[in-house]
């Protein structure tokens, strides 16, 4: 069941819709006007294709569900990311937009893509026509990836990242603000069974329930209290910085959350469910999705008011002015921040501060 808003599908649907032919779901993922469902026989796919993330080969269309295709039907699962997708089985394979918006060249966040893979689009510039092996995650387990990079959690627990890292989002130190690095690790890491990324940044959920972030902090994705105190995003010296354009290039341990069970990143914030069914969330709050009651900023991790009994968490992947959906133990959903379209599952036009329950579910 979906709502929100639905461009090219006629008016937008007041609270949760169903939608059809989708054969038994397991899993649901969404980024920005593209969603995904995770069924027995692969991955069913809508919405959005303006980068192929959807169909392939990539076109300008938005599709209606339609039935796993071939690429995805033995794959184990299956992530959606602003710009692109991948499946992910003995390889991960990937597809979408490609290169950087910085240095585009073959060298890619999905490894060396050669100009005979490539297509071409008048909008989005250079984009795989086909599935794309990314060299160095072999056996991964989970994939995140933001706008130019990829990390993936590996079967012992560890992270490995490749693509652009101008601002830390590999998690590594590096001397070149060269548009690709071949995937390692993330120096650190260890005991890790979740990852998540943002659009510059990345964060991992650990055994223990620690949650460690790196790269850009420019919506305040890395929790940190003291912004002094991290590495000044001065790429574009004819700018003056801006006092959030920071970011860190190594994990840092966001300090203040109890033990998490699940996390989620979105486009510019982070939200988290600890052990005791609470939801705590930080970063960029302009319709208050972080559910605290205002539409302050929030550096570091602060509790969702009136929100217990949580089980998961999604943090929308739009931008400072977004949202937040929480499920709860009974089945309900409760949802905070921006409802200009619907996302709150009630009539649009009110955001709101605070979690409400979204009717119908």
């Amino acid at each position: 069941m979906c709502w929100g808003r639905d461009a090219l599908n006629g008016p937008k649907p007041e609270g949760p819709t169903p939608i059809p032919n989708i054969p038994s779901p397991r899993a649901l993922f969404a980024s920005g006007g593209a969603t995904c469902a995770e069924t027995s026989a692969g991955l069913s796919c809508w919405g959005d294709n303006l980068f192929g993330q959807i169909h392939m080969p990539p076109s300008l269309e938005y599709e209606l569900p339609a039935g796993p295709s071939p690429e995805w039907q033995n794959a184990d699962h299956g992530a959606l990311g602003p710009e692109g997708a991948c499946v992910i089985g003995s390889a991960v394979l990937c597809w979408g937009q490609i290169g950087s918006s910085m240095t585009p060249s073959t060298r890619t966040r999905f490894g060396l893509v050669l100009e005979s893979e490539q297509g071409k689009s008048p909008i989005t510039g250079s984009r795989t026509v086909l599935p794309h092996a990314v060299p160095g995650i072999d056996r991964a387990v989970q994939v995140a990836f933001g706008i130019e990079h990829v990390c993936a959690l590996m079967r012992d627990g560890t992270v490995r990242c490749l693509g652009e890292n101008a601002v830390g989002q590999l998690g590594r130190l590096t001397k070149t603000f060269d548009g690709h690095h071949d995937a390692a690790p993330v120096e650190g890491l260890r005991d890790v069974v979740q990852i998540e990324a943002g659009l510059a940044a990345t964060c991992a959920r650990t055994a223990t329930g620690e949650v460690h972030c790196w790269g850009s902090n420019y919506h305040g994705h890395l929790g940190v209290e003291n912004e002094s105190s991290l590495v000044p995003n001065r790429r574009f010296v004819t700018i003056a910085p801006e006092p959030h354009d920071t970011f860190w290039p190594r994990p840092l341990r966001v300090q203040g959350l109890p033990p998490v069970r699940q996390l989620s990143v979105g486009g510019t914030h982070v939200c988290a469910v600890v052990e005791d069914g609470r939801v705590f969330c930080w970063g960029a709050n302009a319709a208050g999705q972080l559910g605290v009651g205002n539409t302050v900023r929030q550096n570091t991790p602060n509790p969702m008011v009136g929100v217990d009994g949580a089980i998961d968490v999604a943090a929308s992947s739009y931008g400072p002015k977004s949202h937040t959906c929480v499920l709860l133990t009974s089945g309900a959903v409760r949802c905070a921040g921006r409802n200009g379209h619907g996302e709150l599952g009630t009539t649009p036009g009110k955001d709101e501060l605070t979690a409400v329950p979204v009717p119908g579910l």
